[in-house]
């Protein structure tokens, strides 16, 4: 192969006999002849080519690593939240104690402790934000309804205009800014005997 000639500001470049021709190297210097114009055009393209290759090859490792993420999500229980869970331990009175979420009727907010009301009317406080535990308690058993209350969905008794009645005797108000997603919530759960 005979060695290249190099025109006005184009880098050196080496090539080896044992190495094939970059792509588009026959048409750049077949046209290079011909005008200036058309060999600036045909760096412009293999530089495009290689560019694009680059950009190709990123594309397809981030939706490799995209599927190989999502897998492991999805085998692991305890990142999956989708996964089952039935109860959570609380640190209260110096030891760690297990409360079963079904028993859970509503969690009150007491500025750096937080009040979890239970079935037979027991009450236990732990040091804890309210904001850590409604990240910890599954999104479809419990609602933050107040800044101050966590329900627990399934002991709803009665919904009156800005209250819950839950258990028998327990009234939780509804907060302006937590009103909206409740009432999205009470009619997904609604059954309309009188549809329009």
């Amino acid at each position: 192969m005979p060695p290249m000639e190099l025109g006005p500001g184009q880098p050196p470049m080496e090539l080896s006999e044992s190495m094939p021709p970059p792509v588009g190297y026959n048409s750049t210097t077949s046209l290079s002849a011909k005008s200036p114009l058309l060999t600036y055009l045909g760096i412009l393209m293999i530089t495009f080519l290689v560019v694009a290759s680059g950009t190709a090859y990123k594309v397809v490792l981030i939706w490799i690593r995209e599927r190989r993420l999502m897998k492991e999500l999805q085998e692991s229980p305890s990142l999956n939240p989708s996964a089952e869970q039935t109860s959570l331990f609380v640190k209260a009175n110096l030891k760690n104690v297990r409360i079963e979420l079904d028993k859970i009727h509503y969690i009150e907010s007491a500025n750096e402790y937080i009040r979890i009301h239970l079935e037979p009317g027991e009450v236990i406080t732990t040091f804890m934000r309210l904001k850590h535990m409604e990240a910890t308690l599954p999104a479809q058993k419990f609602m933050r309804v107040h800044r101050s209350f966590i329900i627990n969905l399934d002991k709803i008794k009665a919904v009156e205009k800005r209250r819950l009645l839950i258990g028998n005797n327990s009234y939780i108000p509804i907060g302006e800014q937590f009103k909206e997603r409740f009432d999205d919530y009470l009619r997904q759960k609604t059954l309309d005997l009188n549809p329009v």
